[in-house]
């Protein structure tokens, strides 16, 4: 229901519709009351009576000119649903919402949703929230807002899956949950709960899960492809960019600081790098189009790096891992092909491919490890495959949903805990790896399915059973938010 406020209200300024209340109303709903209204400019409730007022979605929705809004006091104890309430309010700068109730709101979806001019509102970190079941997007670029990490805290209490709030704006590339570092000599310190994020907006974020805050923010030159550390020097940490650099960075006083900037000889450049690793010898594997890369140290014990070696693919290469320290594998975009590559230092020869396998996307992380001999890889379609390198071949391969599905596997992760997670569409599936009683590998096993994430969702677990994936906000392409919830743990 969509109200008529001139019923109600009266200007005081005559075109600027600046409005105090005409006399007391007592209603149930006032849902879409001012919708639309985009001439107001200010609105000073003096009189409103809204102890029984039930719903107040989209009250003041798209009120795309409103400055200055009073809603002091106003009795929302009976409120049940928020939503959009101050939706694509633009101009809003200052909300004081102290006199609200919520502890009978079970929906606050988008209620703050747009509001990209406001920078302060008073402390809901009081409200009660117990009863809210869904929160989704209330923050959705709120880009001007003080204390949006310290909110983010409050809508997770008492919540199993935390919803994580960051620069809305702009989408997530890649994910990597930083190794723990403890040198108390040189004061480097990191514990496990970081997590860094390569931004299309040219930077890296590092955020705490434990405290849900930004931890550090890092600046780029390009989108970030792909994040990497050294296995044995955490200490280093390494992104690939959508301009064909690497950036190396030092933690020095416990935060990243830039080490070394690689690039190709400009003879030899192709563009973006999808994907950056390290090899368990200390050398860097770049992907890029049409060829793999290999950038060695300098000097022995030396993290200054330069070129070594290009390896020329038959197509775009999209995706690297190392399977064990003496080979590694690369999936050829569009030839339907995976090679494998022994890692002798030097030479880096082909020793075979597996082939008719669908094509790998770009800048995803569609390979994981299971052990030193076996490996998985996803494609296009739906198709899920087990290979071995020793022989090289496919062990097993799983269809997710039918031949006939239009999408492709973006990501696999392996957890602490021995379960594969892979991203396909909107869908996280959960696969536990079977093993024979000598602790041989037989197959993996769906266990759960998870119809939450985002359409090319990156997946990161921690050592307590969560898992962390990307959630895209509706009719946006580049807007994406984090969410880390409990998966399906079994019993041992």
């Amino acid at each position: 229901m969509k109200y008529d406020y001139q019923k109600y209200f009266i200007p005081i300024k005559e075109g600027n519709y600046d409005i105090k209340l005409k006399f007391n109303i007592n209603i149930k709903d006032s849902s879409y009351m001012f919708a639309g209204c985009k001439n107001i400019i200010n609105i000073n409730f003096i009189s409103f009576n809204t102890q029984n007022i039930i719903n107040m979605e989209y009250m003041f929705y798209d009120c795309i000119n409103l400055k200055k809004l009073i809603l002091f006091p106003f009795n929302t104890v009976n409120v049940i649903n928020m939503e959009g309430i101050f939706m694509n309010c633009k101009l809003l700068n200052h909300l004081d919402l102290s006199s609200f109730d919520v502890k009978n709101v079970n929906n606050m979806s988008s209620m703050f949703f747009n509001c990209s001019s406001l920078k302060y509102l008073s402390d809901i970190t009081k409200w009660d929230n117990n009863n809210i079941t869904d929160i989704s997007d209330i923050f959705y670029n709120c880009k001007s807002l003080n204390n949006l990490q310290r909110f983010s805290k409050w809508i997770n209490k008492n919540k199993e899956d935390i919803h994580i709030l960051l620069d809305t704006t702009s989408k997530i590339w890649c994910m990597l949950k930083l190794n723990e570092i403890s040198n108390k000599q040189n004061k480097e310190q990191l514990n496990l709960n970081l997590v860094a994020l390569g931004f299309s907006n040219n930077k890296i974020i590092i955020i705490n899960l434990l405290t849900m805050e930004i931890y550090q923010e890092i600046k780029t030159s390009s989108t970030v492809y792909s994040l990497a550390q050294f296995k044995e020097n955490s200490k280093y940490l390494i992104s690939s960019l959508e301009n064909g650099q690497i950036f190396i960075y030092q933690l020095i006083n416990n935060k990243y600081k830039q080490f070394q900037i690689l690039e190709k000889p400009k003879e030899i450049q192709r563009g973006e790098i999808n994907k950056v690793i390290t090899l368990n010898d200390g050398n860097i594997a770049t992907a890029e189009r049409g060829a793999l890369s290999i950038w060695k140290p300098k000097k022995e014990k030396d993290l200054k790096f330069e070129f070594f070696k290009e390896i020329i693919t038959e197509d775009d290469t999209c995706q690297l891992l190392e399977v064990n320290p003496n080979i590694f594998a690369c999936a050829i975009h569009n030839t339907r092909k995976i090679n494998i590559y022994k890692n002798d230092g030097n030479k880096f020869p082909l020793l075979g491919q597996i082939k008719d396998v669908e094509s790998h996307g770009y800048n995803s992380n569609g390979m994981t490890k299971i052990n030193d001999n076996l490996f998985c890889s996803g494609g296009e379609g739906c198709y899920l495959y087990v290979i071995s390198v020793k022989p090289i071949q496919i062990i097993q391969t799983i269809i997710i949903g039918n031949e006939y599905y239009d999408d492709y596997i973006h990501f696999l992760h392996k957890s602490y805990d021995e379960f594969i997670f892979t991203s396909i569409g909107k869908q996280i599936i959960q696969y536990q790896i079977i093993k024979d009683k000598n602790n041989n590998f037989i197959k993996l096993e769906e266990i759960y399915e998870l119809e939450d994430g985002d359409d090319n969702s990156d997946i990161i677990t921690t050592e307590d059973g969560k898992i962390l994936y990307k959630q895209k906000f509706e009719n946006t392409e580049q807007s994406t938010k984090l969410i880390l919830v409990k998966y399906k743990q079994l019993k041992k």
